[in-house]
């Protein structure tokens, strides 16, 4: 569409029952046009394409898109509220500055869409209250100071190769999602804050340092580089990986092996193998109905929490230390070699456990309060039930 065109579209804006009639219901191609300023209100486009467009200081308001096709445009400092877009695509565009709030997104992509900073710093851009429903991003990424995530919700969502390390987010909900091949990691100023994930699949992501956090429902996480975030997470899955890192932890199976596992609170969670070498925490919440059936560690660490009904069997470990006051109670210990030390920080306590097969390699040293003694555990005295 020529220049002139968009300038006989642009005088019926105003008029949206003369703008339906003319333009709005029939598809429409705009190209390499600039649009400044120019506010949409209650408009309609139906199988529109924009094409090289740069929209600047515009904004969409109770807009409807539909079917439409937004290619290699520029969104910069536009504001978009209470706009529809319904099975749209958007690639190669870019998002600089401007307000994006309790926007819809039904079905449609964004494929090689960046957020872009505002080298003007014109403002706090922000995205608000927006809902995206069985929407595909792939290829997206987000800089530095560009945008924010606030209140957002995420219905069915793809996002395959993204770049997050920069992208805040702060009460944004996920529901059946699935994150694959993206990047999340630390080296980055991204942080989230009180967002909720259930039922969501994270597949193959750099997630094994991250500022990523909330509170996980109903989730899977097939990571070999590992996985380490924080916050509270029930009814997981964990599929083979390099490390398994989670604060809060009820209810989870981590299937396969686990290079490393560390978990702050625990209950209701099955370890199948961690190693070869590999690090067991167990953090100062304590756990409970724990179970890792195989491990060759080179060091397991019970911090002072208190352990209810723990099963450890099959244990090959270098280090095995506790801090003081680590209490457990009921627990199972068997086939477990100690190859080089135990460190104790000062007492620990144990309560109706037993103990099978459980032993310390000839010349394996004992610590206690750090210095060398001859701390023995109860197996180590009475070889039975404590």
């Amino acid at each position: 569409m020529a220049s002139k065109k968009y300038e006989d579209v642009r005088k019926l804006l105003t008029t949206p029952l003369d703008f339906q009639e003319t333009y709005g219901n029939s598809p429409q191609t705009i190209s390499n046009q600039e649009i400044q300023l120019d506010h949409w209100r209650g408009l309609t486009f139906r199988g529109w394409t924009f094409e090289s467009v740069l929209f600047e200081q515009a904004g969409f308001q109770h807009c409807r898109f539909e079917g439409v096709t937004f290619k290699d445009c520029g969104f910069v400092l536009v504001d978009s509220k209470k706009s529809n877009f319904e099975n749209c695509t958007f690639e190669g565009c870019a998002f600089i500055g401007g307000d994006w709030i309790q926007n819809k997104w039904q079905k449609g992509s964004m494929t090689h869409c960046h957020w872009l900073r505002d080298p003007l710093e014109r403002g706090v851009p922000s995205w608000l209250e927006n809902e995206f429903n069985d929407f595909r991003f792939t290829s997206i990424s987000v800089e530095k100071g560009a945008t924010h995530w606030t209140s957002c919700r995420f219905q069915g969502v793809q996002f395959h190769e993204y770049q997050f390390s920069h992208l805040g987010m702060e009460k944004c909900q996920f529901d059946t999602c699935e994150f694959f091949h993206g990047d999340w990691s630390q080296t980055g100023t991204g942080r989230t804050k009180e967002c909720t994930f259930k039922k969501v699949r994270f597949l193959e992501n750099q997630i094994e340092e991250t500022f990523l956090g909330g509170d996980f429902e109903d989730m899977e996480f097939k990571e070999p580089k590992g996985a380490s975030l924080w916050g509270t997470f029930r009814n997981i899955i964990v599929h083979p990986g390099a490390n398994a890192d989670f604060q809060d932890l009820e209810s989870g199976q981590m299937q396969g092996r686990q290079g490393n596992v560390a978990l702050e609170t625990a209950k209701d969670v099955e370890i199948d193998e961690i190693g070869p070498q590999g690090r067991f925490l167990l953090g100062t919440g304590g756990a409970e109905n724990v179970i890792v059936h195989r491990a060759d560690l080179e060091r397991v660490y019970f911090r002072n929490g208190t352990y209810r009904n723990c099963r450890f069997e099959n244990w090959v470990v270098k280090e095995f230390w506790m801090s003081e006051n680590a209490t457990f109670v009921g627990c199972h210990f068997e086939n477990i070699l100690i190859t080089h030390e135990i460190v104790v920080s000062g007492p620990v306590h144990f309560e109706d456990c037993h103990f099978t097969n459980m032993r310390r390699e000839r010349g394996a040293k004992s610590f206690f309060n750090d210095d060398p003694g001859d701390f023995l555990f109860p197996f180590e005295i009475a070889g039975g039930a404590v």
